[in-house]
């Protein structure tokens, strides 16, 4: 799962295990990757596949989301929490989410 992009994205393809797939879900670094055939030198079937939330079938997106909720509590996905506050503070949770100032996810809770 890779939500940053640019040379991140570079380093996640490099890192991909054989058959390995990175998912893209953003590109909070707002640089373009450069990737090209040698990013995947030596693993062979590597590939990028794309998520966005807009263009996700809404039939499978509940599944798709409990699934990755499942990976998280089975601790085979790590998802490190940059930013948590109650929803009613969404106004500048969304402010550092769009000025890059959250390393990691952020979490809205409902009080």
């Amino acid at each position: 799962m890779e939500g940053v992009g640019g040379p991140f994205l570079e380093r996640s393809v490099r890192a991909l295990a054989q058959d390995g797939v990175a998912v893209l879900y953003g590109a909070s670094a707002r640089e373009p990757a450069r990737i090209g055939l040698f990013a995947f030198a030596g693993e062979l079937g590597g590939s990028i596949r794309s998520f966005g939330v807009y263009a996700t079938d809404t039939g499978t997106f509940g599944r798709d989301l409990a699934y990755l909720a499942g990976l998280v509590s089975e601790g085979r996905l790590i998802a490190s929490v940059g930013l948590q506050r109650s929803w009613r503070e969404l106004g500048p949770a969304a402010r550092a989410l769009r000025d890059c100032r959250v390393k990691g996810k952020a979490v809205l809770l409902l009080d």
